[in-house]
């Protein structure tokens, strides 16, 4: 896995006017995102990963007349891939609070190669070029309710909290739904299987962040 010290991103005046800012604030969520992002940026290496994001999950919309509707849904969910290997070795969701410098900084889809500050299990700093010109947070589903300074420090000391498991891909439904494999919503005369109420998660709670349902299995 490819590795390198790059030049400290908080040396960076408007990455750290923003980071002060924001550590400022009076939204308590946007402070403790700040000082994740000062944290990891701060001590961790950049390293390269490949990635797929987006995907088609069966997910719940509303209930009508006690009977909850089940619809495809495009959600916000990033795999990442070992170069090395090419396995696809964790799956994390970004945060509500990425740092968009420039004025086209965002995240390419549906795959491409991104650096990342952290870890790929728990919680990250993700970057185009392991640089200011765009930066996001990601963290793993089982952490995604955490506080995200907390899990930060957590893993700087040595203590992270890793899954139960160690991940696997699964096709859920016969066939890969990530959106680059699969770009128009999925239909069964196509090879996909699923029952009319079939949910991804059997274990779950919802995430409302950015007008998206996010849908997360412990």
């Amino acid at each position: 896995m490819q590795q390198f010290v790059s030049p400290n991103t908080l040396d960076n005046p408007a990455v750290r006017a923003e980071l002060e800012k924001r550590k400022t604030s009076k939204l308590k969520e946007k402070r403790r995102y700040a000082e994740a992002y000062e944290l990891l940026l701060q001590h961790c290496p950049w390293r390269e990963f490949g990635y797929r994001v987006g995907r088609w999950d069966r997910v719940p919309t509303m209930d009508f007349c006690g009977l909850r509707l089940v619809e495809w849904e495009k959600t916000d969910v990033m795999q990442l891939i070992d170069l090395g290997s090419g396995r696809a070795i964790s799956e994390m969701y970004l945060d509500p609070q990425p740092l968009p410098f420039g004025s086209n900084a965002k995240l390419p889809r549906p795959s491409g190669r991104v650096w990342l500050a952290g870890s790929p299990f728990s919680k990250a700093v993700l970057s185009l070029h392991g640089s200011e010109i765009g930066l996001w947070q990601a963290t793993a589903p089982h952490l995604l309710v955490e506080d995200p300074e907390e899990l930060a420090r957590h893993l700087l000391s040595g203590q992270e909290r890793l899954p139960r498991e160690p991940y696997q891909q699964v096709d859920r439904y016969g066939r890969s739904t990530w959106l680059a494999d699969r770009p128009e919503k999925p239909r069964k005369k196509d090879g996909f299987t699923w029952r009319f109420r079939d949910i991804d998660r059997t274990d779950m709670h919802n995430m409302r962040q950015g007008g998206k349902w996010r849908w997360v299995g412990h």
